[in-house]
């Protein structure tokens, strides 16, 4: 539909579950973070003359060989490192609290610039290293990102079954949809008439069955099912068989559509939702593509340089020393 003067145009570019997937391995389908970032600058680049946000949905590492190389380095952790510069917002999953939160915490100080880190039904007051990043605002229950000259506002949500699958300690959990809710009111409050929710809740399942509940949330992204969603004619793993079209409608409790959106991990796929808004802030429509990242796709030289060559190296040198 033609874009009058009072709507507003918002892309939402998005992905989750990287899990630590940096170097490429054909075999196994994972083009590499380098690749990811060059096709993600691409379609920010495509998409900057109207509104822009760039969001993850969490698990952003996982322990694993490449980690662990991470972690044995002095300094900012490889998955920092390739994902700086890319993101408005962050969610955080439940990988990201597998190693206990001095992990979790590295891996957010290692951003250059930072960025926000969005969990709006996490208190980390029994956690001094997390609750620092609280006291320093790159930690918190939600932001707005302003774009386009308009204010989007950006809420996070993390799985309650946190203490049962992770290791945040004393993180404490409590009810998503309470929380969602309390913050979106925060939000509406202080004139935010366009918010997102980028949850990590195991399964876009447990999305749908949220938005039944929630009312002023505009779309949700969620994060930890690698659920695949996919139309006709989309480059993102088309070979497999979709859980639904991109994006999926699910009315929320005053019976309005909300687009819900998610993607494969690993960095294979990049999720592109554009949205209007009219003048009161409600999506009067909706198109989207679920983008595969190929392997034909040039490698970011800086993220190449800086990660995938040093921590390829680091892992054959490892790889050397078992084999001998």
């Amino acid at each position: 539909m033609p874009i009058s003067a009072d709507t507003f145009a918002l892309t939402i570019l998005h992905n989750n579950d990287g899990e630590s997937k940096l170097l490429p391995d054909e075999d196994a389908g994972f083009p590499g973070v380098a690749r990811f970032a060059t096709q993600m600058k691409q379609l920010q680049a495509a998409a900057a003359d109207a509104g822009l946000v760039t969001l993850t949905s969490g698990d952003n590492f996982l322990a694993s060989q490449e980690l662990n190389v991470s972690l044995a380095r002095e300094g900012a952790l490889y998955d920092s490192v390739a994902l700086s510069g890319l993101y408005d917002a962050m969610a955080l999953g439940n990988h990201d609290f597998d190693l206990g939160p001095e992990v979790t915490a590295r891996f957010i100080e290692g951003f250059d610039p930072a960025v926000p880190f969005l969990s709006a039904n996490a208190d980390f007051s029994g956690e001094p290293v997390l609750q620092a990043l609280v006291d320093s605002g790159v930690l918190a229950a939600s932001t707005v990102v302003e774009t386009g000259g308009q204010q989007v506002g950006v809420i996070g949500a993390v799985t309650p079954l946190l203490p049962n699958i992770s290791t945040p300690r004393n993180v404490a959990i409590s009810d998503v949809l309470a929380a969602v809710q309390a913050e979106v009111e925060s939000l509406t409050a202080a004139g935010v008439d366009k918010i997102i929710l980028v949850s990590h809740l195991q399964g876009v399942s447990e999305e749908i069955a949220l938005v039944a509940d929630l009312a002023g949330v505009d779309v949700v992204i969620a994060g930890g099912g690698d659920d695949l969603l996919r139309n006709e004619g989309d480059t993102c793993m088309p070979d497999d068989e979709p859980a639904g079209p991109y994006p999926m409608l699910v009315g929320d409790s005053t019976g309005t559509d909300v687009p819900v959106i998610t993607a494969p991990g690993g960095y294979r796929c990049i999720g592109a939702l554009t949205v209007v808004f009219d003048g009161d802030g409600s999506i009067v429509s909706h198109s989207g593509r679920s983008v595969g990242v190929g392997f034909d796709v040039t490698p970011d030289a800086a993220v190449q340089s800086s990660v995938i060559e040093p921590l390829a190296a680091a892992v054959a040198e490892i790889d050397a020393d078992v084999i001998g």
